[in-house]
């Protein structure tokens, strides 16, 4: 036993290989590479990072030692011959940066080994119904990669080249008939970082006008995309569900319900893009710690309160048509 534990106190005291990492700078195409497919970037032999990461510190393993970021050697990282990464960190986790940013490039890629992270039910989804290849999912947080290619790609949430014909191909899928023409309110109720004071208020008043109370945390990519798609006008706070205005019928009325501080440029833009008749209603009320159904320590730390001036906010909906 005593030797034993000496063995794995050594093992342990035993110092890791690792390299110190430094920005790589731009780049297309790689030779020997660690790949991380979940956020986007590839670090080399000479611990040069490239790709999405702003942060050295994202890559996985890694870790401060004084003004160095440290990347511990991979021992058993499972390698492939070629691959391609196609979309980064936020995409990963967030609906518009996957819808907006990921899939048209994934459309774009020629058929060939596209790396990606385990993808969730809903990208799994959007993939099938945009006709895109499906990407080779790799489950380990780091793959060897013999010659790794960065897909082009356009500005994060801009509408690029490939926009409108996925848009196309998604609505052409949809295995859901249209509906009639009706106004829609987004609930945020169940969001965690910008938290509508007296939403469910509003909700309330909202149904009794006639709106269609959609709630993204019950419902799939397909429901929310026929929802927008069949929508006459659409009344949601800003965030990353409004990346589905990009399937609504041209013409269609949009309220942006924008919270304190919080840039929706990218909304106006593919509203914009997608010519609907589109408008912001902006709150200039104080903002207060979040009241979510969570607890305080796993809340997100850029959370927040915020209130809406509901007579006023009514007003202007009634001005609006």
């Amino acid at each position: 036993m005593g030797r034993r534990l000496r063995t794995l106190a050594e093992r342990r005291e035993k110092p890791r290989p690792s390299l110190v990492l430094t920005p790589g700078g731009d780049a297309t195409e790689l030779r020997d590479v660690w790949a991380a497919p979940a956020l986007g970037l590839a670090i080399d032999a000479q611990g040069q990072v490239f790709g999405a990461a702003a942060d050295l510190a994202h890559a996985p393993g890694a870790w401060r030692s004084g003004q160095d970021v440290r990347f511990p050697l991979p021992a058993d990282a499972p390698a492939v011959a070629a691959g391609v990464l196609f979309m980064d960190g936020r995409a990963t986790r967030n609906y518009a940066h996957f819808l907006l940013d990921a899939l048209p490039t994934l459309l774009a890629i020629e058929p060939t080994a596209v790396l990606a992270p385990p993808l969730t039910r809903w990208q799994t989804d959007l993939v099938a119904l945009a006709g895109a290849q499906p990407p080779i999912e790799i489950t380990a947080p780091l793959v060897r990669v013999e010659r790794l290619t960065f897909a082009p790609t356009a500005p994060s949430l801009t509408p690029g080249p490939h926009l409108d014909p996925m848009r196309a191909a998604i609505l052409a899928a949809l295995d859901m008939p249209p509906a009639p023409p009706r106004r829609v309110y987004v609930s945020g109720r169940a969001g965690l970082k910008a938290v509508l004071d007296d939403e469910l208020r509003l909700e309330m008043i909202m149904e009794a006008r006639g709106y269609r109370i959609l709630r993204p945390e019950t419902s799939s990519p397909r429901e929310l995309i026929a929802a927008f798609r069949d929508a006459e006008r659409v009344v949601a706070a800003t965030g990353t569900l409004m990346a589905n205005l990009l399937f609504c019928a041209p013409g269609t009325q949009v309220i942006e319900l924008r919270p304190p501080g919080v840039d929706g440029d990218w909304i106006e833009a593919l509203a914009r893009h997608a010519g609907l008749a589109w408008k912001a209603y902006a709150s200039h009320e104080p903002i207060d710690a979040a009241e979510a159904l969570l607890d305080a320590v796993l809340r997100p730390a850029s959370a927040f309160g915020w209130r809406l001036d509901l007579p006023a906010f009514l007003a202007f909906l009634d001005g609006e048509g």
